[in-house]
């Protein structure tokens, strides 16, 4: 778990090479829709897990942005709807509006208390990103809509190390709310205006599934 401290510095050479590929077992990802108005429908992920799977989640963002490299997540619970989270490191290493490429050389990370909309009110220029897909399929037909078991994130380097951190807070020993959540601007943004919306649950919430 993640104490609170008040800063951590964490270098590439404080976290394993990751894998391309790995099995994580405590974690179920399930289907889910949110409706505005009755004009607007969107995806809504719901996602369970324990402080030590948000942790394990947070870390293996944290490792895929200092080497650039991607890790394929099988998800193997019974419980979980989707089967695979990719994590996109190769996409972490370009910031702002530009092309150019960056190499993340060290994060620092201060925890802090979160409310149930972390990211509302911040004024963020760019949002984590929850893209669905179909394995083998770069873009699912009107007929596998249904099917997808992909998920891929989370953006490019800045909004990819907001969720890091929004991970770790999630997993601290002193945090009570078990229930975060990230809508598309039609709601309390905190997911690029593309991505599906989340929400994180937590043991002995309402929606927790494991």
């Amino acid at each position: 778990m993640v104490s609170d401290y008040d800063l951590y510095e964490l270098t590439p050479d404080m976290l394993p090479d990751i894998p391309e590929q790995a099995e994580f077992p405590d974690f179920a990802i399930r289907r889910g829709l949110h409706e505005y108005e009755e004009t607007i429908r969107v995806d809504f992920l719901q996602i369970s897990a324990t402080k030590t799977g948000y942790l394990s989640l947070g870390l293996a963002v944290i490792a895929a942005a200092f080497q650039a490299k991607d890790v394929l997540l099988k998800l193997t619970s019974e419980r979980t709807e989707y089967r695979v989270l990719s994590i996109l490191g190769s996409a972490m290493n370009s910031v702002g509006r530009t092309d150019n490429q960056v190499v993340l050389k060290e994060f620092r990370y201060s925890p802090r208390q979160r409310s149930r909309h972390p990211f509302y009110g911040e004024r963020l220029a760019e949002f984590p990103a929850f893209l669905l897909r179909c394995s083998g399929e770069e873009t699912p037909s009107t007929d596998s809509w249904g099917a997808r078991d992909t998920v891929e994130g989370f953006g490019r380097l800045e909004p990819s190390l907001l969720l890091a951190e929004l991970l770790l807070d999630i997993a601290r020993p002193s945090t009570s709310e078990n229930e975060f959540v990230l809508e598309g601007p039609a709601g309390f943004q905190g997911v690029d205006p593309l991505s599906a919306e989340v929400r994180f649950w937590l043991p002995g919430s309402i929606g927790y599934s494991l």
